[in-house]
Order: C-alpha cells, then sequence, then structure tokens
C-alpha cells in the first residue's frame, strides 16, 4: 500500500489546484500560524450595531483614542469604545481623510474640509480648507513631515491650499495613492484610458520625482508599509495582484487566487490594507463577476515566496458578493467594514474580531493530488491526526475524485469522538486524482486542530 502526507499548512493557500508550496488549495476562516497545525481562527463579530448604514471605505484611527469612519454616502461616524455615533453627513461620496495637528481632513469630489478631533458634530463644526483645482477623485491623504498632502487628479497640493500644485504629474494621469517611503513621498498614478500606472517617489524638496516606475495595470488600489520589512506593497489592477516596491523598482509577488476575466473582477479599497504584527492583512473585495473568495486574507513572507491565507470571514459569513471598506488594528483589536450584497437586499457594518470565539465553518480543502497521473488508484484510508477533540466540536470529512463537480461526504465522517485523537477513514474509491475538503465546527473558543493526514491507497494496473 501506498500513502502521501497532507501536512504542509503553513505557508497557506497555492496559486494552483495541482501544485503550490503548500497543501492547501482553498482555506477560509482558518489559522495557519502554529507550525504543523491548522484549526479554526477568531471569528468576526459585528460591533457597530444598526447605525452604520452605509459602505466606509475610509477610516482615521485619532490620537484621542476614537476612529471615524467615512461612507460612500458622505455619513461620518465616531467610533468610541466599540459605541459607533453618526456624528456628521455630507449628502455626497468622501474621497480620502486622514488627522493631522489635533484635526479631522476629509475630501468630498471638490473640497477639503477639517473639524477639531475632539468635535462629536461635524456638521455644525467643521470649516471648508478650500475648493480643488482639479476636483478630480479620489483625494488620497499623507501626512510627511510636517505637511499634509493630498492629491487631486495629476497634482499633489497640501492641506495650507488645495488649490495650488507642489507636484504635477503629465495631464493625463490621475493619482490614486500616496504613501511614505523613509523621508520622501510615494505618488502612485495611473494614466487614464491606458493599462498603464506608475510609482513616483519625490523627496518634497526638489521640483520633480527622483524615480517612477510603471507597471501594466488597470489602476493603482492601495499601498501599505510592511512593519517585517519594510516592503512597500502594493494591490493593482482587477487581477487580484500583489506588487512590492523597493524604493526604485515594482516587481510582482502573488497573486490572489481566482478565475479572472473581463467579466470577473476583483478589488483591493485604498484602507483596505493594514499591518497586525508582523503580517499585512489584505481586504478583498467582488467588483464584479465572484472571481475569487472575499474576506480578509493574511500575507507573510518566507523566503522568496508571499504566503496568503484567508484568514477572516466577515460576520454574515459570505465571502462571495461582498465587499471590504476600512481595516483599523488598533493593539490587538481588528475592525473591519464591510458591504453584503448576496441578499436580497444590501447590508452593511463594522465588525471586531472576537478574542473569545472561534469561526464555526472554517474549512480548508486540498490541492489536487495525482500521485501515478495515469494509473487508477484504489483508495482506502484516510488517516486523520488530531489534538484530542471536545465536547461538541467535530471535523466534516469530503472528497472529490477525479472530475467530480461537487463534494461527497467520506464514510465515517464527521469526526465528533470526544478526545479522538487519530481517526480512520476507510472507503473504497477508484481515482485517478483526488481532493480532499475538511470543515471545522467549533464551540464558543474551542476549535478541533488537525495536526497531519495521511492518505492510503493502492495503485492499480489499469490505465485511465
Amino acid at each position: 500500500m501506498e500513502q502521501f502526507e497532507i501536512n504542509k499548512f503553513e505557508k497557506g493557500i497555492s496559486e494552483s489546484i495541482y501544485k503550490g508550496i503548500g497543501d492547501l488549495y482553498r482555506s477560509v476562516g482558518t489559522n495557519v500560524d502554529r507550525d504543523g497545525v491548522i484549526e479554526a481562527n477568531q471569528t468576526l463579530t459585528k460591533t457597530s450595531a444598526s447605525t452604520v448604514v452605509g459602505f466606509c471605505k475610509y477610516v482615521v484611527s485619532s490620537k484621542t483614542g476614537k476612529s471615524f469612519w467615512f461612507d460612500t454616502d458622505g455619513k461620518i461616524y465616531m467610533e468610541n469604545s466599540d459605541t459607533f455615533t453618526k456624528v456628521g453627513d455630507m449628502s455626497e461620496e468622501i474621497f480620502g481623510a486622514a488627522e493631522f495637528n489635533g484635526e479631522i481632513y476629509w475630501a468630498t469630489a471638490s473640497k477639503e474640509y477639517k473639524v477639531t478631533n475632539t468635535s462629536t458634530d461635524f456638521d455644525t463644526d467643521k470649516s471648508e480648507v478650500g475648493s480643488f483645482g482639479n476636483g478630480t477623485t479620489p483625494h488620497p491623504h499623507m501626512i510627511r513631515g510636517t505637511d499634509l498632502y493630498i492629491g487631486d487628479g495629476n497634482d499633489v497640493v497640501k492641506s495650507t491650499d488645495v488649490t495650488s500644485s507642489v507636484l504635477d504629474l503629465a495631464p493625463d494621469m490621475t493619482i490614486q495613492l500616496l504613501g511614505t517611503y523613509g523621508i520622501d513621498l510615494m505618488v502612485g498614478a495611473k494614466v487614464n484610458n491606458t493599462n498603464s500606472c506608475g510609482m513616483f517617489r519625490w523627496n518634497t524638496v526638489g521640483t520633480s520625482w527622483q524615480f517612477e516606475d510603471y507597471i501594466s495595470e488597470d489602476g493603482l488600489n492601495a499601498m501599505i508599509i510592511n512593519n517585517q520589512n519594510n516592503e512597500i506593497l502594493i494591490s493593482a489592477g482587477s487581477r487580484g495582484n500583489l506588487y512590492s516596491y523597493d524604493g526604485s523598482n515594482l516587481y510582482k509577488t502573488r497573486q490572489i487566487p481566482g478565475d479572472y476575466s473581463t467579466s470577473a473582477k476583483s478589488i483591493v479599497y485604498p484602507n483596505s490594507l493594514a499591518n497586525f504584527g508582523e503580517n499585512i492583512l489584505i481586504g478583498v473585495s467582488n467588483s464584479t463577476g465572484n472571481p475569487c473568495l472575499q474576506g480578509v486574507y493574511r500575507s507573510w513572507n518566507i523566503p522568496n515566496y508571499k504566503c496568503l491565507n484567508l484568514d477572516y470571514v466577515i460576520s454574515t459569513g459570505e465571502t462571495n458578493s461582498i465587499k471590504i471598506g476600512a481595516i483599523l488594528v488598533r493593539g490587538q483589536d481588528i475592525y473591519v467594514a464591510w458591504q453584503d450584497d448576496s441578499g436580497e437586499s444590501t447590508t452593511y457594518g463594522v465588525d471586531k474580531l472576537d478574542w473569545s470565539s472561534k469561526h464555526s465553518g472554517a474549512y480548508f480543502t486540498t490541492i489536487m493530488y495525482r500521485p501515478g497521473r495515469q494509473l487508477i488508484k484504489n483508495f482506502k484510508e484516510l488517516v486523520v491526526g488530531l489534538e484530542a477533540l471536545q465536547t461538541d466540536c467535530s471535523v466534516a470529512v469530503q472528497y472529490k475524485a477525479d472530475e467530480d463537480s461537487s463534494w461527497t461526504t467520506i464514510k465515517d465522517s464527521p469526526i465528533s469522538t470526544v478526545n479522538k485523537t487519530l481517526k480512520r477513514l476507510q472507503q473504497y474509491i477508484d481515482f485517478k486524482k483526488i481532493q480532499f475538503k475538511f470543515t471545522f465546527t467549533t464551540k464558543s473558543n474551542t476549535t478541533p486542530a488537525i495536526e497531519g493526514i495521511t492518505c492510503k491507497f493502492e495503485p492499480t494496473n489499469k490505465y485511465e
């Protein structure tokens, strides 16, 4: 009898159903941080109650300890100790925001506004900073040194004068991102009506930028500096592509796995990247056609490879037809804004990571195994090694053989015996290639944990 092992969980999901650096093809709501073990992750729980009624694309984490959330309808919400309150309504979309010198700044399409960060009534207390010279959206905000810079069409302006440009890009460009690289300002822009985008590095003193690099994508989505290695990570285009920037050049490093086309696109919104320890959280949204699973992915680096896992599922439980808005990390707390279009009516909210509850329904599917691809094999046994299984927790096991379009539950599934540490699932299946799915049922903050899996089979003398 021959066998193969399934135990490479810690490297996240593969880029292909047939091969990858690890054993996972899809991994949803799982934790792969424990070496050699996979289990259900913490769950996201709605914390905004019924207050948030729009899609919050931008968030400002204030030095007051509060946070301010801006939705696409122009409503502004203040979060204070997990209680959300509506504090303003611009009645038009907001395209960027920041806190600077004790004030909250935000932009509509044509104007910049500000208010003191202690205000609880933005409608009454706000003042108009000025009207933009171009009025071209979006208006990314970024502090560099003692200045707040804002994008406006092909111009970079300062909060002290949003009409006058301090850096001009080509007239056919639109600035989409602002960031920092050391003491320099990073400017990301697309060339209008083309499949070209550029990153420009400017020291804020010279009359022009010092470095530039272009990639062939239909837009720049989001940018963040990785706390782990000072790498700049950039989401670009509508095919889930991730790029690394080294100060002068862009390199593609990974893609959110999916089936992309002209009618199936994804997007990462500008405030949907966040550092969480040595990891980066990536909020992946549906643009059209649901090309990939959507939620909060986690990215981390191992030598010469960027790993990915879909760590967190929004509180509605959906991973299709959703949008992930602003992500805020504050200490060990993670807040995630979302929009759910999967039902008859659209719903909205802001979730918070619940450290007292695991995500029931978390699952992973393996890659498709093809030992001796041309031979028909006879599956005999799946041996699942577990940490001692607790009361009301279980693991459901399913398989697909060859070209099956749906999952079949394997005999003796689910695994649910209390204190079980080794389970043998025996069933006879003829296959040329085979794939498995494992789904966790959790209770409160207790989850099953799989240490390793062995698939045992016998080759036959039959060819397909």
